[in-house]
């Protein structure tokens, strides 16, 4: 999965799940009173985060500007609430 330039919003939740795959997000706004990022238990795939992005939920933001990258492999994950 890649999403770039992208305002996603969700009543409930949004998860992100690389399980053995790889999923890239940047360049985009994510808001959702649950943010679920990486992996579950078993997954071997990845995740990156790329610049320009906040993930937001009514208690967290996560901004990451210009160049900067979070990657998040194996059963990894960043739960917002």
């Amino acid at each position: 999965m890649t999403n770039h330039d992208t305002l996603l919003t969700a009543m409930r939740g949004i998860r992100f799940n690389h399980a053995q795959g790889t999923v890239r997000i940047g360049n985009t706004k994510v808001s959702a009173p649950v943010l679920v990022t990486g992996g579950q238990p078993g997954a071997t795939g990845t995740t990156t985060i790329d610049g320009n992005i906040r993930l937001k939920t009514k208690g967290t933001q996560i901004n990451v500007g210009g160049n900067a990258q979070i990657k998040i492999t194996g059963d990894a994950n960043i739960t917002q609430t």
